[in-house]
């Protein structure tokens, strides 16, 4: 690195001045060495500076790409991160739709089964409740029959009574009473 200050340069200046003047005299500017010692001097610092103006932009261009690049790959790593967070996500959504939709199946089902059920067990019922009615309505009937043939019976036995006791004499009434008595005795034992 080239140090120089301004009181340096004055001098040079100066002293590039004052050759300048005797070289006036003596024919041209161009011909003074003092004048070619100052351009090389000025051409020396403006390259001096001119390299390090450029090396300092150089690397700060060269950091700004380094932080690009970090940047870059940052944004690609958040990036990749971030499409496997939404693969995750979508595969997790596909997997809870499944498992809905699987329930919504299980529960379709189960509802019908019950439907199932519930409808043979209100066959079975009905069923039930028809025989038990089909039961009684025998029943009753039967004793309809019954109790018919029970009131003829005794219509007839009252008509059988009046008409015998009208008709039958003592003796045949103590013949039939005894021959009554012989057969319920045989019945008994």
């Amino acid at each position: 690195m080239i140090g120089f200050t301004m009181a340096g340069l004055a001098a040079a200046a100066e002293a590039a001045g004052d050759h300048g003047e005797a070289a006036a005299h003596h024919g041209s500017v161009f011909s003074d060495p003092t004048f070619w010692v100052a351009i090389s001097f000025i051409l020396f610092i403006g390259t001096a500076l001119y390299l390090k103006v450029h090396q300092s932009i150089a690397s700060g261009l060269d950091k700004r790409a380094e932080a690009i690049r970090d940047e870059l790959e940052q944004a690609e790593k958040l990036k990749v991160e971030a499409q496997n967070l939404l693969a995750t996500y979508q595969r997790k959504q596909r997997d809870a739709e499944a498992e809905a939709q699987a329930m919504l199946d299980g529960a379709r089902a189960e509802a019908e089964a019950i439907r199932n059920e519930m409808q043979a067990n209100l066959k079975e019922m009905i069923d039930r409740r028809t025989a038990a009615v089909e039961a009684k309505v025998e029943q009753m009937k039967a004793n309809a029959v019954k109790d018919v043939r029970a009131a003829a019976a005794d219509v007839a036995t009252a008509a059988a009574r009046r008409v015998l006791a009208e008709q039958l004499t003592d003796e045949e009434k103590a013949s039939l009473n005894a021959k009554a008595i012989d057969a319920l005795a045989r019945q008994l034992h």
